[in-house]
This record gives structure tokens, C-alpha cells and sequence, in this order.
């Protein structure tokens, strides 16, 4: 594979760090845990170690809220000349193993599991712009959440089908929305 020195890596590096200094302080904002950094992504938990009755409310408050934050990246971008992007993301609830994944030469702690999988695959079907919740997100966090709009995902893996919701906006405590006028959709 290609090896890139100067220009090309040097912007590829500055873009992954503006995206990574806005985002941080934002899932940071809603107490999730960082549990890995990989490229371009990142894999954000909430109730590991320890579960909180208001996780599914801060995940998709922090979802949204990353959502929103791209504007900032974008500013720092079109500031150092570099192209604006796109973010997509995936959230889905479920059960987790954890602990010390690798060897004895490297490891880290770490999620691992089914749903781990699961939503990886949801966020990969995820476009520029768009937030993918699974459908024990949206019916399972008790939460007045908006959508407009759900599809059925084939994840790998996955001997049936799965349905994703396009998350734009929820009420509660934190009441964000995607939407220019920040009011659920018209009924």
C-alpha cells in the first residue's frame, strides 16, 4: 500500500484533529466513554462500567449534538483551506461484554458483543448528515424522539433483516433537533 509524505498526510492528520477537538468535548458534554478512536471513527459507550437510568438520553443527545458540532469542524476546515465533511452515525442499545481485548504483547479494554457489531454495521449505513438509531434505541429509551423516516438494514452476520429510524431531533431535558427551525416535524 502507498506510503504519503508531506501535503496529502498533513492535511488528512489536521482535518482528523479538528473533527477529533470538537467531538471530544462534545461526548465528553454528555459523560460517554471513548472506547476507541479508529481513523476517521469513533466507538462511544454510555453505561459501561456502570449503567445510568438517563443513557439512552444522553447517547442520542450526544448523537444529535455531534451532528450539529460539524458545523464547527467545517469552520476550522474552510479557515486552513481543507474540504468540509460529512458525518454519519450509528446508535443502537444493547448488552456489551467488556474487559482486556488482545494479548499479552497489546491489549486494551475494550466492548465486544453482537450489539457492538451491530451498531458498527448501522452507522456504516449511515450517509453524510444522517443519524441511524436501531429500533431498541427508539423503542426502548422511553424517550419523545423524532424521526423522519426508517429502512430496513441486511447487517453482516445477521440472519434477518433490521430496522434503523433516522433520527432529527428529541424533547425531554435536552430538546435538540436537526431541523433549521428546531421543532419536531409536522404530524
Amino acid at each position: 500500500s502507498p506510503v504519503y509524505i508531506g501535503k496529502p498526510y498533513e492535511q488528512v492528520v489536521t482535518m482528523l484533529n479538528n473533527y477529533y477537538d470538537v467531538m471530544i468535548d462534545v461526548v465528553e458534554k454528555f459523560f460517554g466513554t471513548i472506547d476507541k478512536l479508529m481513523g476517521d471513527e469513533m466507538l462511544v459507550t454510555f453505561g459501561v462500567p456502570k449503567t445510568r437510568d438517563n443513557d439512552v438520553e444522553r447517547a442520542l443527545a450526544c448523537a444529535l449534538s455531534m451532528q450539529l458540532a460539524v458545523a464547527e469542524v467545517n469552520e476550522r476546515n474552510v479557515a486552513q483551506r481543507l474540504p468540509e465533511i460529512k458525518v454519519g452515525i450509528g446508535v443502537n442499545t444493547g448488552e456489551v461484554m467488556m474487559g482486556n481485548v488482545g494479548s499479552s504483547k497489546h491489549a486494551s479494554y475494550s466492548v465486544v458483543g453482537k450489539e457492538v457489531n451491530l451498531t458498527a454495521s448501522i452507522e456504516a449505513h449511515a450517509e453524510g448528515g444522517e443519524i441511524l438509531i436501531s429500533e431498541s434505541t427508539f423503542m426502548g429509551g422511553g424517550l419523545e424522539v423524532w424521526i423522519d423516516g426508517k429502512r430496513e438494514l441486511r447487517p453482516k452476520g445477521f440472519g434477518h433483516g433490521v430496522m434503523a429510524y433516522r433520527l432529527i431531533g428529541m424533547d425531554g431535558k435536552y430538546k435538540l433537533s436537526l431541523n433549521v427551525d428546531g421543532k419536531p416535524p409536522a404530524k
